[in-house]
């Protein structure tokens, strides 16, 4: 049967063309990822120790201060929170 129901549709050369799209979608992510891993190889490849050392550490200090900051943040937020239950309470309190 060349197609299905009243509509006369292909299901069959529908899901073959699917399967062949799919494959083609794969295989250039492949490709892509591939190429991503290669670049990243050579990215490192004209660097010494020291300079591998350093970049290390200047990147340990960022999580490091980034840590500290958010650390900070979350105090200075619960603060307000504790501040906004307050003027909660005494806006009730005064009704």
């Amino acid at each position: 049967m060349s197609g299905d129901s009243h509509t006369n549709f292909n299901s069959g050369g529908f899901s073959a063309g699917a399967a062949a799209g799919s494959l083609t979608v794969a295989g250039a992510f492949v490709g892509a990822l591939q190429a991503a891993a290669q670049l990243n190889a050579h990215r490192w490849e004209s660097w010494n120790r020291e300079q591998l050392e350093t970049a290390l550490d200047l990147s340990e200090e960022l999580r490091r201060h980034a840590y500290e900051e958010r650390e900070e943040l979350r105090v200075e937020n619960a603060k307000l929170r504790m501040a906004m239950r307050r003027v909660t309470k005494r806006r009730a309190a005064a009704r």
